[in-house]
């Protein structure tokens, strides 16, 4: 009994304490407000974004692709990780420097959502914005309609917002199907 009772004990603390089993690697794109209405939040937001998405979300082998939105839209880094590259993808998150304001996410959500997927890889696309006003011209830009289907996440001083970038197809696919019946 007491041989049993420990095995139990044993399987389920193994299974509480392994490591991350995702068959998938992800492809995750983060879009990173670097105006200065982030000017006060962006230790807050590099801390956040480094243990949230950097520490605990990626693995070795997801692709990571970060802009930086100020009046241009700009790379600041992409690849496919392995642990070095997280600590490449940290650095560049350090680096950012505040300024200036945004003329709209607009660039950055075409290319998060125009960008190739391995189909061996889930999508996974997270914008960071210093305040909703930062957002006004994306909310009423070319790229409305990717704001469409997002959850957003107020922290102090800024939000993330998940967008599925890569669902408007497969909504109206299952949408055709249920109106035909299927």
């Amino acid at each position: 009994m007491k041989k049993s009772l420990f095995c139990v004990v044993f399987l389920c603390a193994a299974a509480l304490y392994a490591g991350d089993t995702r068959a998938m690697a992800l492809d995750i794109c983060l879009i990173i407000d670097g105006s200065s209405a982030v000017s006060h939040t962006k230790d807050a937001i590099v801390a956040w974004v480094s243990e949230t998405i950097i520490d605990n979300m990626v693995q070795n082998d997801d692709k990571l692709t970060i802009w930086l939105v100020q009046k241009e839209t700009t790379l600041i880094f992409s690849e496919i990780l392995d642990s070095k590259g997280k600590n490449r993808a940290k650095t560049a998150l350090k680096a950012l420097n505040p300024a200036g304001t945004i003329s709209n996410f607009d660039t950055a959500l075409e290319a998060a959502g125009a960008r190739v997927i391995d189909s061996r890889h889930i999508a996974y696309t997270l914008l960071v914005s210093g305040s909703i006003s930062a957002l006004s011209a994306t909310l009423t830009g070319t790229q409305a309609a990717s704001l469409r289907f997002s959850k957003t996440e107020d922290h102090h001083g800024w939000q993330s917002m998940v967008i599925a970038t890569d669902i408007s197809q497969r909504v109206r696919q299952a949408a055709a199907a249920y109106m035909a019946g299927r």
